[in-house]
């Protein structure tokens, strides 16, 4: 195969093939777990599961050097998408979310063991061996030399989870009276995460010599941004998406130049403070400070409160981040706020599943707890607040997690019990916890039939209906068609369950237009014309059709000149227009692109304009307009390879 030497301009430049294979491994690995964990039932994972058998497609060299090393991906949108939607949180609350298609999640993937293998170093020889720092996230993934160690321990979320809460435990368990413990709630976070202050902190800290060897410079900053970017819409933030091992490690090293600087700010005590740690899961940040015996509480309340501003400032000031209202002091010498502390500390990242293993009870008192539970929610109304205002005591729920409970569930009895309390139950009350609760209905058929009833009559379906369904369908392995189908008609969702049913990796028509992918090959090589689609395509994206529109015409205009066999060194408008008309595209297209140029002519990004020739922005209408005209020219003129 002929060697590939891309451009500063293109991912290649420092993405290389071996990242792309360890990333397609990554997510192959866990899709083999999902036998295994429930927690990976998720949307994205089964629909990835389905395309296991085409995948093999992706693990070429050819496919990554033709495709996303030059950055043609970018063109090819039905291939590499990424799709909008939103899920529930807290009252009226929503969250955004991201689909992505299989090739769109590895290249992700690509991009994130990138920034794995460019901080490992200060990661690992720095900061894990400062022990005033317990900082963690829903894995562990590490490079051995140039080898992703992929395996259930670095992958799964529950063990670094499970030593977060033992650890914070721990701090409000032992010599508590000097105590006092700062939670921090974090606004949004992932949302407001900026890759470019991300990508100049690792710029600042990281060892000069690992970033020359990774090709760590302003052009490699420039294309991840723009990457983010691109599927952010220039919106800003990093993508949350079914169990994002890479969200939560980027997420987890951004705040980690906050951890550093915190650090100091406390350090800055040392005749009041004895020590201090900060303990984190991603955002859910814990701040431990043991005050010395000769510290006046009047004084630990005043540092309390200035540190918690310059924290709140730290954040904003270094990281962009804002503090919420949930955030939290607890003074340990006091029973109520301890006790309190260790409430809070179960509700922490309620969208990992797991039960309290901390909880010693017999197994059939948990069960009698859980049913006590359901019992409540049966006898309450419909209310916004409903299992956020503390009503429900969701750690009980999350106790069918457990085997051993999920196992007593399954005895003919407690079937019976299950039958009885869904018996007139209002089954939207189950949006206050539908994965838990459909767990536990779907150990009675009949109780199952009955809910699976409930959701076909649902009609105008609200974010909180889509999800509800989506999460039967995860639990059912997503057998059935006709929910499904329902999602197809939902206008939220539709895209994203059209593409479900698809089920298809390498589609006849990847997106690049209307084109076939053979007749794209051509492009591969195309370096300059590749440059003017991703420019076009990410101006399209965020609403900029002025600027779009200039790049559209810089696409057409190189093509021609690419396939056109009677080149000049000067190709202007008149020669591509000729060479259209001699391909027999039709009249009315060739005077649409003869209008482009024209067009790009009278534009305010081209030109200011004058009193003789006024120029005037794109609008969306009159961009498509041409968009269109574009790609019906390029279906007639691009030759179809084998």
């Amino acid at each position: 195969m002929q060697n590939f030497n891309p451009s500063p301009s293109q991912l290649g430049y420092f993405l290389n093939f071996s990242l792309w294979q360890q990333a397609k491994k990554l997510l192959d690995f866990q899709l083999s777990q999902m036998e295994r964990n429930k927690h990976y039932n998720t949307l994205s994972m089964f629909y990835y599961k389905q395309l296991a058998s085409q995948a093999t497609a992706l693990e070429t060299e050819e496919y990554f050097n033709k495709r996303v090393a030059n950055n043609l991906f970018y063109g090819l949108e039905r291939e590499f998408a990424v799709y909008d939607y939103v899920i529930p949180k807290a009252s009226l609350g929503l969250r955004n979310q991201k689909f992505f298609t299989y090739p769109m999640r590895v290249l992700y993937y690509s991009i994130g063991l990138y920034l794995l293998k460019l901080s490992q170093e200060l990661l690992q020889n720095y900061v894990k061996n400062n022990e005033r720092f317990k900082c963690y996230y829903g894995g562990n993934l590490l490079f051995n030399k140039d080898s992703l160690v992929i395996k259930h321990e670095t992958t799964f979320y529950k063990p670094n989870y499970k030593e977060f809460k033992k650890q914070v435990r721990k701090q409000a368990t032992n010599d508590v009276d000097k105590k006092l413990v700062i939670k921090l709630d974090i606004q949004n976070y992932f949302d407001n995460i900026s890759i470019t202050t991300l990508l100049n902190k690792l710029d600042r800290l990281i060892k000069p010599s690992i970033k020359e060897s990774l090709r760590f410079d302003a052009s490699t900053k420039e294309q991840i941004t723009f990457y983010f970017n691109y599927i952010s819409g220039k919106q800003g933030g990093i993508p949350q998406s079914d169990n994002d091992i890479i969200s939560g490690f980027i997420g987890h090293v951004y705040l980690l130049f906050s951890d550093l600087i915190i650090d100091t700010e406390i350090s800055k005590y040392p005749t009041e403070i004895k020590e201090h740690k900060v303990i984190r899961f991603v955002d859910d940040i814990f701040i431990i400070i043991n005050f010395l015996e000769s510290t006046k509480q009047k004084k630990k309340e005043a540092i309390a409160d200035s540190l918690t501003s310059q924290i709140a400032d730290v954040l904003h000031y270094n990281s962009g981040l804002r503090l919420n209202t949930k955030t939290k002091l607890y003074w340990l010498n006091n029973l109520e706020q301890k006790e309190e502390l260790l409430k809070d500390l179960k509700k922490v990242s309620p969208e990992y599943p797991s039960n309290d293993d901390d909880n010693e009870e017999a197994p059939h008192k948990k069960i009698d707890h859980i049913f006590d539970e359901l019992q409540k929610l049966k006898n309450s109304s419909i209310d916004i607040s409903l299992g956020y205002d503390g009503s429900l005591q969701e750690e009980i729920l999350k106790e069918v997690y457990d085997e051993s409970i999920s196992q007593l569930l399954e005895t003919e009895e407690n079937k019976n019990r299950i039958e009885e309390i869904f018996n007139k139950f209002n089954f939207d009350l189950v949006k206050v916890m539908p994965r838990e609760i459909i767990l536990i209905i779907s150990k009675n058929q009949k109780t199952l039939n009955r809910f699976l009833k409930f959701l076909h009559t649902k009609n105008q379906l609200t974010t909180r209906d889509l999800y509800l369904i989506i999460k039967f369908l995860c639990q059912t392995h997503f057998k059935n068609r006709n929910l499904l189908k329902k999602l197809t008609c939902s206008e939220a969702f539709s895209h994203i369950a059209t593409v479900y049913q698809e089920a298809k990796i390498l589609s006849d028509y990847p997106g690049y237009y209307e084109l076939l992918g053979g007749q794209l090959i051509f492009l591969s090589d195309a370096s300059q014309i590749i440059e003017q689609i991703r420019l076009r395509i990410f101006h399209e994206k965020i609403g900029s059709y002025s600027v779009a529109l200039n790049h559209l015409l810089n696409e057409i205009h190189a093509i021609c000149l690419l396939l056109d066999e009677n080149k000049k060194k000067k190709y202007e408008a008149d020669d591509a227009v000729n060479y259209l008309t001699s391909k027999f595209v039709p009249h009315e297209i060739c005077i649409d692109i003869r209008n482009l140029f024209d067009r790009r002519n009278r534009n305010t990004v081209s030109h200011p304009g004058s009193d003789q020739n006024i120029a005037w922005g794109v609008t969306e209408n009159e961009y498509m307009q041409y968009r269109d005209a574009v790609g019906k020219c390029l279906k007639i003129i691009c030759p179809l390879r084998r």
